[in-house]
């Protein structure tokens, strides 16, 4: 079953990783991107180093063993020396493994973790 199921798990990370313009609304006036204020509050920058921060946290990510399958789907978007994380978390120990796992690959930057726990219902 699990031979199964992990092909879907990479094609979901591989699409999640490679976001486009149109799944990343521009910032409102508000900074919130208008009636969703669910989605990423900002474009991802094309500066080379803002990339490569946001290349190195998504492997990161991915590469931690420890994480659910939701968090290795967490959106990363790198701008105005700001990392913005967006998704959803298992627990609040997964969290702070991924707000962790942003700090040490963002260096002096700004994390704006915009994680949410997930709850069982």
């Amino acid at each position: 079953m699990r031979i199964r199921i992990l092909p879907t798990v990479i094609a979901l990370a591989a699409s999640t990783a490679l976001l486009t313009a149109e799944e990343i609304k521009p910032a409102g006036p508000s900074g919130t991107s208008g009636a969703d204020s669910t989605r990423v509050t900002t474009e991802q920058s094309g500066a080379p180093a803002d990339l490569q921060i946001t290349a190195d946290i998504i492997k990161a990510i991915k590469a931690e063993d420890s994480l659910s399958a939701s968090a290795k789907l967490i959106r990363v978007v790198t701008a105005n020396n700001t990392v913005i994380l967006h998704g959803t978390v298992v627990s609040i120990a997964e969290k702070s493994t991924v707000d962790a796992i942003a700090r040490k690959a963002a260096g002096s930057m700004r994390i704006d973790s915009q994680l949410e726990l997930a709850l069982d219902k």
